[in-house]
Order: C-alpha cells, then structure tokens, then sequence
C-alpha cells in the first residue's frame, strides 16, 4: 500500500470533492434528457461514474489500511465522500500531531540531554501521544491544539524555531503561556536559547 502525505491526500481529497461535483452535474443533465427526450446516459457519464467509484475505493482502502497499521479499533468502511472526509480528516489531524511531537522529542539542551528541562519536555511529549492516541474526547482536544498552534508544546516550538518571525508582544505572552503550562526553568531555556531542537524522523 502506498504510503501519501497529508498534503497528497487533502490533494486527492480535495480532486475527488470536485469530480464528486462535476457528477453530480453530469447526472442531473443525464436525468432531464432521460425525462425529457428518452436519451440514455451517455458513455462518458458511466465511465466518470467507474472512474470515481474507483478513486473512492482506493482511497478508502488506503484509509482502511493506515487504521489497521494504528491498531486502532475496528469501524465500518466509509460508505460516502462526507464520511470518507471526515475520517480522512480526523486520520490527517492525528498524522500531523505525532508528526510534531516527533519533531519536538528531539529536544536537547546546550548544558546536556541529561538536563532537568530535557526531561520536562520529554515527559510532556510522551502525555501528549498518548492523549492524540486515545479513543476519548481529549484525544480530538489535543490534536486541535496542536494543529493550531494552542498546546504548550506547539507554543514552545514557536518559540525555539520561529522566535524572529513573532512581534515581541506575542514572543513575550507565548513565552508567559510556556511559563504557566510548562514550567518556569523551559521558558527560561527558551528565552536565553538554551533549547534546542533536532528535527528527526520520528
């Protein structure tokens, strides 16, 4: 099975939404010119409904296939595109969470990995899969925060990674937003830019 970026599949997603609506056109011209005249679909009308039926089975085996691959809990296949969208969606969001957090247990420390703030970041992290990965309500609150740049760890990836691009009011309430949710001694490794992070393929 082939393995697509979240970008590749709101791509796919967003082509199979158009062809879903030039169908739906399609079929209603079809319709009037089989009530009106007694003309039969055309066979590009049928060969647009085969190519479509296509793209939705292949992208809900490839839905199918990354949930079996989570472990996660059996559901029923999608059986239309705004139930495929939607799963699609969730799946997405989920992906481009533990794909950040990935990112961010790269952290390190100029003083060491053994730091005290190394630890609080990791630990952090480790809570924050698990909730993306739960099957309750936080799961969905979490991954939002995340995606939206609202969770403490989003906040202090802003922060180590995109400082020069933040107005110095919003660079200072983020670093206040990290001081509460996070703990004083990160905020103070960010500020002074004693943490860093090693991008990896995590």
């Amino acid at each position: 099975m082939v393995d697509y970026s979240c970008d590749e599949i709101e791509h796919q997603l967003r082509q199979l939404k158009e062809f879903s609506a030039r169908l739906g056109d399609s079929m209603e011209r079809s319709a009037n010119g089989l009530r009106t005249q007694g003309t039969s679909p055309s066979a590009e009308l049928i060969t647009d409904l085969q190519n479509y039926r296509d793209e939705f089975l292949k992208m809900r085996s490839w839905l199918q296939d990354q949930s079996a691959r989570g472990d996660q809990s059996a559901s029923a296949a999608p059986g239309t595109l705004t139930d495929l969208e939607t799963e699609l969606t969730s799946k997405m969001s989920r992906s481009r969470a533990l794909e950040l957090l990935g990112r961010i247990q790269g952290v390190s420390h100029v003083e060491g990995d053994q730091h005290l703030v190394v630890a609080v970041v990791q630990q952090a992290c480790e809570t924050a899969r698990d909730e993306v990965l739960s099957e309750s309500s936080k799961s969905d609150e979490t991954m939002t925060a995340l995606n939206n740049s609202q969770h403490p760890l989003a906040i202090l990836w802003a922060l180590t990674t995109q400082s020069d691009s933040l107005e110095d009011a919003q660079w200072t309430e983020m670093l206040e937003q990290c001081a509460k949710q996070l703990g004083r001694e990160v905020a103070t490794a960010i500020a002074r830019h004693k943490l860093l992070i090693r991008d990896t393929n995590c």
